[in-house]
């Protein structure tokens, strides 16, 4: 012990004092810290997430037929199928990669269900456009090639 200006101090009762407020201390510092900045990866992962979702829900249509309808890439259209089926707006990406009897959707997007965070309302949904199935002779499978659209365009 000792004696000091007329009180009597422990000095490892001291020490282990401080050293347990400094590390309840740093404990609390570093845990916000952790928790803000994982916040924040969080949300740009989300954002990242939403960005590639948003580039992977375009449908590819062949450029000549873009160009005659006057579309381009990032116009907007909605494909109507041939029972009256209305998709939900897609962003046209014109390509040379795509036949001029086709239109390409990339499976899995235009969902409603809102937990789907990535899928919802983004894109249209190829399920909800594909109203006719044909029975494949050969391997006994649904054939979906048998939907046809017409784009209707946004204004």
């Amino acid at each position: 012990m000792n004696r000091h200006a007329g009180f009597q101090v422990r000095e490892k009762g001291s020490a282990f004092f401080v050293i347990t407020i400094f590390a309840i201390t740093s404990t609390v510092l570093v845990g916000a810290f952790l928790s803000t900045s994982l916040a924040k990866v969080r949300h740009v992962e989300l954002r990242v997430a939403e960005t590639s979702a948003f580039n992977a829900a375009e449908s590819g249509l062949n450029a000549a037929i873009a160009r005659r309808y006057g579309l381009k890439s990032g116009d907007w259209v909605r494909l109507k199928n041939q029972d009256g089926i209305v998709s939900n707006r897609i962003q046209v990406k014109a390509t040379e990669r795509i036949r001029g009897d086709c239109v390409y959707m990339v499976h899995g997007f235009g969902h409603q269900a809102r937990a789907l965070r990535s899928a919802f309302g983004i894109g249209a949904s190829d399920s909800n456009l594909i109203t006719r199935y044909e029975k494949d002779a050969v391997m006994g499978g649904d054939g979906m090639n048998v939907t046809f659209v017409s784009l209707e365009l946004e204004a």
